[in-house]
């Protein structure tokens, strides 16, 4: 539904409408208070302005892809001859305006950085993960709306293992990196699942549009840091990095190992009897060292676990301000693109 022809259905003779957010899509929980507060300001004006109508209600798609409710408030053939008062016109416009400016926002500007990294944690002891890991298998090396590469991080922590299901891919470490977002973030204290982007940004972790426009929003900040990562000798990456500004903050040079198609048959705990998918897995994680005088350079050598399938695995490295700050640059290269790495 385009912006005029919302116009045209709000002010048309024959009658007014209305969208309103469904929480029925995806099962998400609406957090768009602000449309349902225009919304019912739009209705109150329509009916005191004319008093007597019949409703009807029908379910559509929005431009954007949710599930809403329009619902279409028709009047009586009599009642159509009297006019609007201008004070109550002038408002309903006004609310009119502002509804739009909540529903069509403009698209994301043009990416001014290669990659963005998106964090999930998550567990597979918790019942509201596993949608959380289908979003993250349906990004996995997809672009943002504005073309930035999407490397996906997945977390699985070790507080739900008390549930009765040990996680074979969660560690405490990956709880503490969460516990820290918490605590930067100001919050009650970590949950799952929640989606960290770029190391600026959390939301809970299963809300599919929150995740678009978060990332094609993080995609237009400048690009701090650039990294390089090629073959060196056999079993071996050289490791490049370099921030734009040379000096000043040092930040962390962090590696994380992924592997992706990766299932689990849950046995006991909220998800037992389940089959659940995962993919970009972190399987190893840690600090290489930091960006002194604004450079880092490492020849790193590759070891893999035999568990591991390297068909599936991903090197990513990226540069991370100190105590979880913003990410300044990332990039990811296939296990097998590495000579000498299988």
């Amino acid at each position: 539904m385009h912006t005029r022809d919302c116009f045209a259905a709000l002010y048309s003779p024959w009658g007014a409408a209305f969208l309103k957010e469904s929480s029925l899509y995806k099962g998400e929980k609406s957090s768009r208070r602000d449309h349902i507060t225009v919304c019912t300001l739009l209705r109150d004006v329509w009916l005191r302005s004319r008093p007597e109508f019949e409703r009807s209600f029908f379910r559509t798609m929005s431009r954007n892809g949710r599930l809403v409710d329009l619902i279409i408030v028709a009047g009586k053939d009599q009642d159509m001859k009297a006019p609007l008062s201008w004070r109550y016109g002038v408002l309903f416009i006004g609310c009119v305006l502002i509804f739009c400016a909540f529903i069509f926002k403009p698209a994301p500007g043009k990416a001014q950085r290669k990659a963005v990294v998106v964090e999930l944690f998550t567990s597979e002891g918790c019942s509201s993960c596993p949608p959380a890991d289908e979003l993250l298998s349906r990004i996995n090396g997809q672009e943002s709306a504005n073309g930035a590469t999407i490397i996906p991080l997945g977390f699985h922590v070790d507080y739900w293992n008390y549930l009765g299901w040990q996680d074979r891919f969660s560690s405490p470490a990956y709880s503490e990196r969460q516990q820290q977002y918490a605590q930067r973030f100001r919050l009650g204290g970590p949950y799952t699942p929640q989606m960290v982007v770029d190391g600026a940004n959390e939301f809970v972790g299963n809300s599919s549009g929150r995740a678009q426009t978060t990332i094609a929003e993080a995609a237009t900040h400048p690009q701090e840091a650039d990294i390089q990562l090629s073959a060196a000798e056999p079993g071996k990456v050289k490791i490049q990095a370099r921030l734009a500004g040379g000096g000043g903050a040092v930040p962390d040079v962090m590696l994380a190992i992924t592997e992706d198609n990766l299932s689990t048959r849950v046995g006991a705990g909220e998800n037992g009897g389940r089959v659940l998918r995962h993919a970009a897995v972190v399987r190893e994680f840690r600090r290489l060292g930091r960006l002194e005088n604004g450079s880092f350079e490492q020849d790193l050598t590759l070891h893999r676990d035999k568990n591991w399938n390297p068909a599936n695995l991903h090197l990513v490295v990226f540069v991370q301000a100190a105590d979880r700050g913003m990410i300044e640059g990332a990039a990811s290269v296939p296990w097998n693109s590495l000579a000498g790495s299988n």
